[in-house]
């Protein structure tokens, strides 16, 4: 009897294995269908921008390809951020730290948006084809390394919810929309898509658990179609009355399923359940320690008193609290400030340090990561606070 029950629990094992594998198949094949459908939405808007095709036929094209985009945009963005990025990054050079006199020229649907979609009438085919040519070539990179592609049921729901985050943040915001303005209607398709990859756990949960995230969803792409004014949209509601019941029904049918969430040092909580409870943002995340440390309340008091502190300071006068004054969100209010000798002024004006600890890299060059490394730059800057540290420590 003991041996029939042991195999009995070996089989059932096996069995929940096999049923967590397959959903992980059919989210690969789901995936790769949907990347098939952009593939021949870039490749008939190649067509037609090549025979010069009238602007208002390429705008509807461009709408059809970028809809298909953002189908696939969660899973695009987890694992293949680079690639994503020349799909549908933003329309600027990106300035590399250690490269910063060689910047990358941005490509993909941002950059064919502000050529098809400015007040210009007239279309410069000849970039439009060059652009048009490298999002195909970008989507046919996705496609390939799409065929090796391995997933993780905990990647898949850590996707799933980094997406919603990203709808609220940038989707809704028309960030990658700033002429177009089809910001919500791709929304509208990205929830959609995330609906398709949630069915498929649909058997494995609590039915009402999980027609309960369905339905909260369908509501929030309602609201989404009922209230496409870009203009008058209001997000505050949409995040709140819809977004975060997304958000905190995902946790639930996650840990329904007993998937688990990553346990990693993370800037966001990978249980978050909303982009506004308080313990989410781990403010150590780019400190050189990643977690909060036992000792924290010591250095941030000491923090805080060193950006006091005037002897810091080549004249033992100015602090940090001379540019970055609390009550005026810790910046001077002015364009630029005085130089350290009062004769000229600083290169660049005094940014808001609020928020600053969720950097991922500091300066307007992005030239340092760590925030002791920029603070050590001004601090010794002939220019700002002229001081010495060596002589501030004595």
């Amino acid at each position: 009897m003991a041996v029939l029950l042991l195999c009995c629990a070996s089989a059932l094992a096996i069995f929940c294995n096999w049923q967590k594998e397959n959903k992980t198949v059919a989210a690969i094949k789901l995936y790769q269908q949907q990347i098939q459908s952009l593939q021949k939405e870039t490749d008939d808007f190649l067509q037609l921008v090549e025979t010069k095709s009238n602007v208002s036929i390429l705008r509807e094209h461009f709408k059809k390809a970028r809809l298909k985009y953002k189908s696939i945009e969660f899973l695009t963005e987890y694992y293949y951020p680079t690639t994503s990025k020349a799909i549908n990054g933003a329309a600027i050079p990106e300035i590399e730290a250690d490269n910063p006199n060689y910047p990358t020229e941005p490509s993909g649907f941002q950059v064919i948006e502000e050529l098809i979609f400015g007040e210009d009438t007239i279309v410069d085919y000849t970039e439009l084809i060059t652009q048009s040519k490298l999002l195909k070539s970008a989507v046919t990179r996705l496609q390939t390394t799409s065929e090796t592609l391995e997933l993780t049921n905990s990647h898949i729901w850590d996707a799933l919810r980094l997406q919603c985050f990203r709808i609220q943040t940038l989707g809704i915001s028309g960030y990658d929309s700033p002429i177009a303005q089809y910001s919500l209607t791709e929304a509208s398709a990205s929830l959609k898509s995330l609906q398709q990859f949630i069915l498929l756990y649909k058997d494995d949960a609590k039915k009402m658990i999980v027609d309960s995230l369905i339905r909260t969803i369908a509501a929030a792409d309602e609201y989404l179609l009922s209230n496409n004014n870009f203009i008058g949209f209001d997000r505050a509601f949409f995040i709140v009355e819809h977004m975060n019941s997304i958000t905190k029904s995902l946790n639930t049918v996650q840990e329904e399923l007993q998937i688990p969430y990553f346990n990693e040092p993370r800037l966001l909580a990978s249980n978050a359940s909303s982009l506004f409870d308080s313990s989410v943002w781990n403010t150590w995340y780019y400190s050189s320690n990643y977690r909060k440390p036992e000792n924290a309340v010591e250095l941030e008091q000491l923090g805080k008193a060193l950006f006091y502190e005037p002897l810091l300071s080549g004249n033992n006068v100015r602090t940090c609290a001379s540019c970055h004054q609390p009550e005026k969100s810790f910046t001077d209010g002015l364009p630029k400030n005085k130089s350290f000798d009062g004769k000229k002024v600083i290169l660049r004006n005094t940014p808001s340090i609020l928020f600053s600890a969720l950097q991922a890299s500091q300066f307007a060059d992005t030239r340092v990561a760590y925030l002791e490394d920029q603070a050590k730059q001004v601090i010794e800057n002939p220019e700002e606070m002229h001081g010495n540290l060596t002589k501030a420590i004595k």
